[in-house]
């Protein structure tokens, strides 16, 4: 029995891999496995497998750019064009429950029949303009619990009605979510449901409130997730791939983890007349041109205020610019210097203290002022 399929794009066609997986430890990722090779001839976009076992393709045609949706039989290794649209169809879904395809071209989602004809679209033209569907590039689509959710590339999630297919919630980044592009949509055996984004893992629970946010300084392997690169295991580890390698979670543990970060030092770039040097530690020579210290911001600012730098006050005159996630400190007289760095719409102040003396400088603190 076919349990995993994988993916490798080869050239302008695209290589299908069949793993035929004979033993499986989750745990300890070891697989032992065989493989047989497909080649399809279309560009895909994302696939799934249907109730009939076929697997349903979604992409282009190479030869005049037409959209296809297509069932590819594993067994004969043959294909059937399903649909054609004058667009590339970049997302497909089955919905169990209702027995209904989503898809989505450049347009608007749609949905099809179990005979692969359009009954419905989402439509952005709403009545309420709460509805309103404000950015079409519908990236994922995923049924959570009675609802559709469409993560989307620059618009954040939209929660659908599972029936009428109406908008009934939104969430961006003003309202919590790490970012505003949503490549992934998968629930957890404890009801809760995992966001990957470009910017980490937003969490949310059945009430649509967001619970939790992972992002990179949490321990992730990068901030940016891969589109559609995700998958849960049966005893309920979450996988995510991110652009620097895969991360594996477990969800339960991850929801208990009680953090709270504040000025977070990602990166301490010094120039010097002749060179620029990123620091390995926190001490370097003295006769620095400017330091450029690269930082994440702490975790009780939402992401609608990224783009506005914070206002710094130092106990002594230093000459600071600033743009987001990096602060320019230009060269200084020897002495102790603390910098107090409060963000917009908050009343918290977090502390950057270093000291520059005769023969190298060291950066002493760096920590949140609670």
């Amino acid at each position: 029995m076919v349990k995993y399929i994988m993916m490798l794009k080869v050239g302008t066609f695209l290589n299908l891999h069949i793993l035929k997986v004979l033993n499986v430890i989750c745990s300890k990722l070891i697989l032992k496995r065989s493989f047989r090779k497909h080649t399809i001839p279309f560009l895909i976009n994302d696939f799934i497998i249907d109730k009939r076992g076929e697997i349903l393709i979604c992409g282009e045609q190479p030869e005049n750019q037409n959209g296809i949706l297509a069932a590819y039989d594993l067994i004969t290794k043959k294909s059937k064009i399903l649909l054609t649209t004058a667009t590339r169809i970049n997302t497909v879904y089955y919905d169990n429950h209702t027995n209904t395809y989503f898809c989505r071209s450049n347009g608007w989602p749609y949905i099809l029949d179990n005979n692969f004809k359009q009954i419905s679209k989402v439509d952005a033209l709403q009545t309420d303009e709460k509805k309103f569907i404000q950015y079409p590039r519908i990236n994922v689509i995923n049924r959570y619990n009675d609802k559709i959710l469409l993560g989307s590339l620059g618009g954040g999630l939209y929660v659908l009605d599972a029936e009428t297919y109406e908008v009934e919630g939104h969430l961006m980044t003003g309202d919590g979510l790490s970012d505003n592009k949503v490549v992934g949509i998968i629930k957890d055996l404890k009801g809760n449901c995992w966001l990957p984004t470009f910017n980490g893992i937003t969490v949310i629970n059945a009430d649509y409130t967001i619970i939790s946010v992972i992002y990179q300084q949490d321990g992730l392997p990068n901030k940016e997730m891969n589109t559609k690169a995700y998958t849960i295991d049966e005893n309920g580890f979450l996988y995510f791939g991110t652009v620097n390698g895969m991360v594996v979670m477990n969800p339960e543990k991850v929801l208990q983890w009680k953090k709270s970060h504040g000025f977070f030092i990602n990166q301490v770039q010094v120039k010097y007349p002749n060179k620029i040097e990123v620091l390995k530690d926190f001490s370097f020579k003295s006769n620095f041109i400017n330091m450029e210290i690269n930082y994440f911001k702490p975790d009780y600012i939402y992401n609608l205020f990224d783009n506005f730098p914070p206002n710094i006050i130092s106990s002594e005159k230093l000459t600071i610019t600033t743009k987001p996630n990096t602060i320019f400190v230009s060269k200084a007289e020897p002495g102790s210097y603390l910098m107090n760095i409060n963000f917009p719409n908050t009343d918290r102040f977090d502390k950057f203290n270093f000291e520059i003396i005769r023969d190298y400088t060291r950066i002493i603190i760096a920590a949140a002022c609670l």
